[in-house]
Order: structure tokens, then sequence, then C-alpha cells
């Protein structure tokens, strides 16, 4: 009897497991999916959302540290043309220096320039291409000294430019005053009644040149205390310009090298 009561028992619960597994896998098991699906899902959204905001936090930061950079590269650019505007300006300045000090040195011969003066045509040509300079020296100073950042050394460079700058006048002024000086027109008219003797009319200044006699006893008419402090004035513009003032302008006119990188 109890044996036929357990096979009944088990056959029958075995039946009813059988039905609750099988409506399980029909009911069940999709809304398993479904949950784990949306699950899923939530967790997908959640870190596609924490990774799209990675990368617009990182983007923001590419972005912030290429202006950085863009901003830094135009002030280098900036700064850059700058120094090399500088430079130039630099430049003009020692050129004017150099045309004005060589152009002088012609003048510790000044005996031969008036004695040939007018000879290309021009009356005192030689005077005005000196004036000229002189004009420049003054433009360049004003020049210099707006480029002046006022240390020492420009102070030095400063002072040193406008004893040069003062020099070179008072060459211009003593020339000027000499032509003026009824002095050298009577050299002048001496030096040409000279040349007569000789059947040399003005301005015929290259037959006297062809006479290195002549060419020497006319020059030496034209020779006085006048003249003798004209050279010394223009031994001294020509001896400006020491190693350190030449120094001062290769230091602002040298090339830099630039090694720093963004």
């Amino acid at each position: 009897m109890n044996t036929v009561f357990f096979s009944t028992f088990f056959q029958s619960t075995l039946s009813i497991s059988k039905c609750d597994i099988k409506d399980f896998l029909q009911i069940g098991a999709p809304v398993i999916l479904t949950v784990i699906t949306i699950i899923l899902s939530i967790g997908m959204h959640y870190g596609n959302k924490k990774l799209q905001q990675q990368l617009s936090d990182d983007n923001d930061k590419l972005q912030k540290q290429l202006a950085e950079d863009n901003d830094k590269l135009q002030k280098q650019l900036a700064d850059r043309y700058v120094e090399n505007q500088t430079r130039e300006l630099y430049i003009d300045i020692f050129n004017v220096l150099e045309c004005a000090q060589n152009y002088a040195g012609s003048f510790k011969d000044v005996s031969l320039l008036l004695a040939f003066n007018g000879q290309k045509g021009s009356h005192n040509d030689f005077f005005y291409n000196l004036y000229e300079n002189y004009q420049k020296l003054e433009n360049a100073y004003s020049k210099f000294n707006l480029l002046s950042e006022g240390n020492d050394e420009d102070e030095k460079m400063n002072s040193s430019f406008y004893e040069f700058k003062t020099q070179y006048k008072e060459l211009v002024d003593e020339i000027s005053k000499y032509l003026s000086n009824p002095l050298y027109q009577k050299h002048n008219d001496s030096a040409w009644q000279m040349a007569a003797n000789y059947g040399i009319q003005y301005p015929d200044f290259n037959s006297i040149l062809l006479n290195i006699e002549l060419k020497n006893a006319f020059v030496a008419k034209f020779d006085d205390d006048y003249i003798r402090k004209i050279k010394q004035l223009a031994e001294k513009v020509c001896a400006w310009g020491n190693d350190e003032d030449r120094r001062y302008f290769i230091n602002h006119i040298k090339i830099k090298k630039y090694s720093d990188t963004i």
C-alpha cells in the first residue's frame, strides 16, 4: 500500500514540476530577459553618457590648450616682428653714422676739395653733401632716442652719439663760414691766375690735374689757418666710434637665434 502511494505521489509531483517549468519557460523567461535587457540598456546608457562626457571634457581641454598655444605663438610672432623692425632701425642708424663719418674723412684733405670746388658743375657739391649727412644724423639721433630704453648702456651711447653729432655740426658750420669768407674767394682767384700762366682757364680742372706740379701749387693756394682748423675738426669726427660704441650697435643688429618652442 505504501509503495503504491509513494509511486502515485512521485508521478503526480513530477507531472506538476514539468508543467511549472513549461509555464516558466513560456512566461517567466521572456520577462527575465526583458529585465536583463533593460538593466543592460541602462548600464550601457550611463556608460555611453560617461564616455561622451569624458570625450567632451577631453575636447574642451584640447581646445583650450590649442587656444593657449595659438595665443603664445601669436605673441612670439608679434615679439619677433617688433624685434626685427627694431633691428632694422638700428641698422639704419648705424649706416647713417658710418656714411657720415666716412664722408667727413674726405675733409681731412679739405684744401683739395676747396681748390676743385665746382668741378662737377654744381657749386659747393661737397658741402651740400656734408650738410645732407648732418641732417640724416639729426634724424638718426631722434630715432635713437625713441628706441632708447634708458638703461646705463643706452645713456652712454646717447652721450657718445650726441658728441659725434655736435662735432659734425661744428665741421659743417666751419666750412659754411669759410665758403662765405672773402679769403676763400681770394685764394680761388689767386689759384686761377697762376693757372692762367699755364694757359689754363676756369673751369678746365682736368688740365690742372694732368700737371702734378701745377696741381700741388694750385691746391697749396688754399692752405691757411682756417683750413687747418677744418682739418682738425674732420679728424675729430673720423676718430669717433671706439669698440664700445660699435659693440652697442652690434648687440642690437645681430640676428638672434630662437630655440624656444611651443
